[in-house]
């Protein structure tokens, strides 16, 4: 096995960490378990087509390859599940406070936003064969402009300034051994709606241009987010957009 710091790459800049990567994959020449880091990205990417704007030198910005194993074939979304669950692990650890997950996997830490995920696969015909794993967390960043959806970092939590280059490494060799313990599907799940934000508690959702309020159940492992009200709902990622300000619980 090639030790994890020599699969560990720190780019000074670079347009995106999952371009990056994703370039390498295309070329032939990504290995499994790489990690690329950067201290600036010029078009940081997040979910659904957002911009993902980062200080220089302040967070970490990193890229990981893998090659996934069969028991997240069938059921993709535990992949990210499991790298979800071990960046919040690692976060509270740090911070000794509950950090959670908000569905499909944006990192919470005292209702505001911590960091988040973004996945992007690459396939040889219907064959899964590359999973690049993306992730922006705030470190060292401060925050001044107020918002109902302000952004939190470590350094306003704790403060505390975090060598963002060693917290990188140490992310990444807890996410290939993660990776490497095969957890069940069951476990990663469990652990993750363990962690799963808003549980329990009645949240507004945007569906279909109509704002419903209904309570935070649980996540499937086919990603679904099962909520209840009036009626059981079951929603795919993309389907609903959170209107956090519209809480009943805040």
């Amino acid at each position: 096995m090639i030790p994890y710091n020599l699969l560990f790459t720190i780019l000074e800049q670079v347009d995106s960490t999952n371009n990056y990567a994703m370039n390498l994959v295309h070329n032939g020449s990504a290995k499994h378990s790489e990690a690329f880091f950067t201290h600036y990205q010029t078009s940081g990417k997040g979910q659904r087509g957002k911009i993902w704007d980062s200080a220089i030198g302040k967070n970490i910005l990193q890229s990981i390859v893998i090659e996934p194993c069969d028991a997240f074939y069938s059921k993709p979304f535990v992949l990210s599940a499991l790298i979800s669950n071990t960046i919040a692990a690692f976060l509270e650890n740090i911070v000794k406070e509950s950090v959670q997950v908000k569905w499909p996997n944006d990192i919470y830490i005292r209702d505001r936003k911590a960091g988040g995920v973004l996945i992007e696969n690459s396939y040889r015909g219907n064959q899964w064969k590359w999973a690049i794993i993306g992730m922006g967390l705030n470190i060292n960043e401060y925050f001044n402009e107020f918002t109902y959806t302000k952004p939190i970092s470590l350094i306003e939590i704790t403060e505390k300034e975090y060598p963002v280059v060693e917290m990188a490494q140490t992310l990444h060799s807890l996410i290939v051994t993660n990776l490497e313990k095969e957890l069940s599907n069951e476990d990663i799940m469990n652990d993750y709606n363990e962690r799963l934000y808003k549980k329990n508690q009645t949240v507004a959702l945007l569906y279909q241009n109509n704002i419903i309020h209904t309570t935070i159940k649980e996540v499937t492992q086919e990603g679904k987010l099962i909520t209840h009200d009036s009626i059981i709902r079951a929603f795919d990622f993309g389907e609903v957009q959170w209107q956090l300000n519209h809480d009943s619980t805040g």
